[in-house]
């Protein structure tokens, strides 16, 4: 199996968390707006659940960005092909461990972030859990720029 590999249009990203109902759709969902066209952006949860990302999370991507995430259903990680994505981002530190325990991987190509989970913590953790992702994926974004060269 070949990795892919990233075109000058875009690249192809996994956010997982979880249960893959608040920060990695939402992390999904601003990358999407914020990578170049033609990037590929999707999520994945460890031991996901329910029937969709909660109402907090779609409230606040949709109050703060403008960005509708209500038609996400959450999926296993262990349903995807790992190595079709050029990164993969850990959302805290354990699903790091689990993801390199999971699918080695090479360590260039999975990113760990530190979030902290919003879930029941009402409407201000969502919006500090989104501040939180923006950041990453800010830095994120001018390191991939970096790293395509001119």
């Amino acid at each position: 199996m070949t990795v892919s590999t990233a075109t000058p249009s875009g690249w192809r990203l996994l956010f997982v968390c979880q249960g893959n109902i608040c920060r990695s759709p939402m992390a999904a969902g601003l990358a999407s707006q914020m990578l170049p066209a033609g990037s590929y952006v999707d999520s994945a949860g460890r031991n996901p659940f329910g029937d969709g990302a909660t109402p907090e999370a779609i409230e606040v991507m949709a109050r703060t960005a403008g960005i509708d995430i209500s038609g996400h259903y959450p999926k296993p990680v262990s349903q995807l092909d790992l190595l079709q994505f050029d990164y993969i981002i850990a959302i805290d530190p354990q699903i790091f461990a689990f993801l390199k325990r999971y699918c080695p991987l090479a360590s260039a190509r999975l990113i760990r972030w530190n979030i902290a989970d919003p879930y029941l913590g009402g409407i201000s953790a969502y919006a500090r859990c989104f501040q939180e992702i923006k950041s990453h994926l800010e830095k994120f974004r001018a390191w991939l720029t970096e790293q395509s060269g001119p």
